[in-house]
């Protein structure tokens, strides 16, 4: 009896007639939609994609009630569903609302630009390195994998062989030896912001603090702290020009 008042108000009738979908689907990687910011456990876009379209028809109206990364709601929109996103957590909540929310590319490019021509040469210094296969210093490093507080690996691009990886080098060493050395004296004398937020007791971070981690910034390298800051500074600069 519930079955048939859940059809008949959901129009599920002709649905439930419909076979299960028993095809493999091969996972592909994210789009770039996806890659704006990392969530955890983020399923395939593709897989998710096809089940809409076998158990849904244009104009349904889908909810997902954990939504998370945003995959159901994204793939949902693409396929011209209307969509419904909850999550207890906030972050996947604005992470979604901002996969989705409209975008003039146009505006955004000027932006970005903007924002480039500001901050662009103070913090390309910090990810200097030197290309082992042509000797050009001015190869940008993308990360850096640490040991016992050492640089000891690196994944960089070379404006000449492209992007790859090295052992980090002494000079690689030396520089985030010195950007450690003066990040305190730099933080004071250009009163620069960054989230100061306390690292909260939990299920996920009784481990973290326990290492002696009290604040999110503490998990940032210093360079990175300095790249959130004049960011943050250029956006809001960017910004107040539009007002």
């Amino acid at each position: 009896m519930v079955e048939k008042t859940l059809d008949k108000m959901l129009d599920l009738h002709i649905r439930r007639k419909s076979k299960p979908y028993s095809k493999a689907i091969q996972a592909k990687p994210h789009t770039p939609v996806y890659m704006m910011h990392k969530f955890w456990a983020r399923r395939p876009h593709n897989v998710f994609s096809e089940l809409i379209t076998h158990y849904s028809e244009p104009n349904d109206i889908i909810l997902d009630p954990f939504c998370g990364g945003g995959v159901t709601i994204v793939e949902g929109l693409r396929l011209k569903r209307r969509v419904i996103g909850v999550d207890l957590n906030p972050l996947a909540t604005y992470v979604t609302e901002m996969e989705v929310k409209p975008l003039d590319v146009n505006k955004f490019w000027d932006g970005y630009g903007q924002i480039k021509l500001k901050i662009e040469q103070e913090l390309l210094g910090l990810y200097q390195t030197s290309c082992p296969k042509c000797h050009d210093k001015s190869a940008i490093f993308d990360w850096l994998e640490w040991r016992e507080g050492k640089p000891i690996r690196m994944k960089y691009q070379c404006p000449k062989c492209g992007v790859s990886e090295k052992e980090a080098q002494e000079a690689d060493f030396l520089l985030s030896k010195k950007i450690d050395e003066n990040f305190e004296k730099i933080i004071t004398e250009k009163e620069l912001w960054y989230p100061k937020a306390v690292i909260p007791m939990g299920d996920k971070t009784g481990g973290i603090i326990k290492s002696g981690c009290t604040h999110f910034w503490q998990k940032f390298e210093s360079n990175g702290i300095r790249f959130l800051h004049c960011g943050h500074i250029a956006q809001m600069t960017f910004c107040c020009t539009g007002c």
